[in-house]
């Protein structure tokens, strides 16, 4: 699609004439529908990041994301350790966040 027709889609979904988005991977990542109510993602083995920007596309406050995948398909094993590399950057995260200035200043040079 161009980049005018997704416009309009998004415009469309906002608004309420859509109420069904489809997008590959790409709609993970900077499109912003606060009324999105949950988001499906289907067979796809991402790292903890797209984990966490399609979460992110999910914006009412009960929102979910349902994964659809083969038992086989390996994509639960890889959405099991992408929630583990989510908590793990959060708490290092919240570790930089809570360094005093001169420590972080000292670790980073």
């Amino acid at each position: 699609m161009t980049q005018k027709c997704q416009e309009e889609v998004i415009r469309n979904f906002k608004s309420g004439h859509l109420n069904l988005l489809i997008s590959t991977s790409v709609g993970e990542e900077g499109i912003d529908i606060p009324d999105c109510t949950f988001a499906i993602r289907y067979g796809i083995k991402s790292n903890e990041i797209s984990a966490v920007q399609a979460r992110g596309r999910v914006r009412a406050k009960e929102g979910r994301v349902y994964i659809v995948a083969g038992s086989d398909s390996g994509v639960i094993e890889r959405e099991s350790i992408n929630s583990h590399r989510e908590k793990l950057m959060l708490e290092a995260t919240n570790e930089v966040k809570n360094m005093k200035e001169e420590v972080l200043k000292e670790r980073v040079s």
